[in-house]
């Protein structure tokens, strides 16, 4: 592995560790500047809302920021008060010196303990200096 690939790779750890503080922030401006303009985000049992795809940077950005608005005025309530999602083991492989894929570990935990765990599954391409999400997919263990 040459430094090329190190700093790949960094960037795109940086890039998760972003998305997920943003997400338990509910910063919707943060969580979206982490995908491309063509992302995509998938959710396998999103709750209340079941499978959902969600095609380009502004369909990603309305969903979000609606359901961030929604918990900062109290009219969606989230499981145990907050959420903390934790990336634990990740495996990112470079494609190329401008795309990789990505299979992530993450557990959310609430103030009730660990309330979910799941996979990210993710495709990534570099966006000038930045390493983008190009499309991710979240599936929960069952």
């Amino acid at each position: 592995m040459n430094l090329e690939e190190l700093l790949a790779r960094e960037s795109i750890r940086q890039a998760m560790a972003r998305y997920s503080i943003a997400g338990d922030d509910f910063d919707a401006d943060e969580y979206i500047s982490c995908f491309c303009d063509d992302g995509i985000m998938e959710f396998v049992e999103f709750p209340g809302v079941g499978d959902l795809k969600l095609d380009g940077r502004q369909a990603i950005y309305d969903f979000v920021s609606n359901w961030f608005g929604a918990v900062q005025r109290g009219e969606a309530a989230i499981p145990g008060g907050f959420m903390r999602h934790n990336l634990t083991t990740s495996r990112i492989d470079l494609v190329d010196a401008g795309h990789a894929t990505a299979r992530t570990y993450c557990i959310v935990f609430n103030e009730n303990g660990a309330d979910s765990s799941g996979i990210y599954t993710d495709e990534w391409r570099r966006v000038g200096e930045q390493w983008l999400i190009a499309h991710r997919r979240w599936k929960p263990d069952r």
